[in-house]
């Protein structure tokens, strides 16, 4: 058996940065470990195959994406040159409530939100709501959002994430500078 830092590490190694960034992303938001942890486990093990490869993983890697979706996401922006993205930033609203889209580019007015088909089929993440009522719910927190922020909104999901061109698209016309 192996340390959480050194499973991470020989992961960030040999395995794809996205899938590589997701699983830092999850150590780090469970706190199974610290970003200096991993570091510092890093540079003892040092010159070594994959060494800088595994730091630019710890870099990226970010405790605020909430899931592999939302990490996948910034690494397919980050590869297509779009602005970075500030994760779960919090919109108070009038009557008190809060929301933390996934994504926030408060430069350009834009929003964003990575959503996976089980976020409305699959019951077990439904929290006893129908799909219907999660679609619904979404949407008046989109509109409210909207209403408070006026900013755009852009959406989109695994197969946007596998067609980078189609992602590029949705944050374009959302109102972001992406080349391309």
């Amino acid at each position: 058996m192996t340390t959480v830092e050194r499973t991470l590490i020989d992961f960030a190694r040999l395995a794809p940065f996205g899938v590589a960034v997701a699983s830092v992303d999850a150590a780090l938001r469970e706190r199974l470990t610290t970003r200096e942890s991993l570091s510092g486990t890093l540079a003892l093990n040092s010159p070594s195959r994959g060494h800088s490869r595994a730091a630019r993983v710890f870099a990226f890697a970010d405790p605020l994406a909430e899931s592999p979706g939302e990490s996948l996401s910034r690494v397919v922006m980050h590869e297509l040159g779009a602005p970075v993205p500030r994760l779960q930033e919090e919109h108070r609203m009038w009557d008190g409530s809060r929301y933390y889209p996934d994504f926030a580019w408060p430069e350009w007015h834009v929003l964003g939100e990575f959503d996976g088909k089980g976020k409305y089929l699959n019951a077990d993440l439904r929290n006893g709501r129908t799909a219907g009522q999660v679609v619904y719910d979404e949407k008046r927190r989109e509109d409210r959002l909207r209403a408070a922020t006026g900013a755009s909104f852009a959406r989109w999901g695994w197969d946007d994430l596998t067609h980078p061109d189609r992602l590029r698209r949705i944050l374009t016309e959302a109102g972001l500078p992406v080349p391309g």
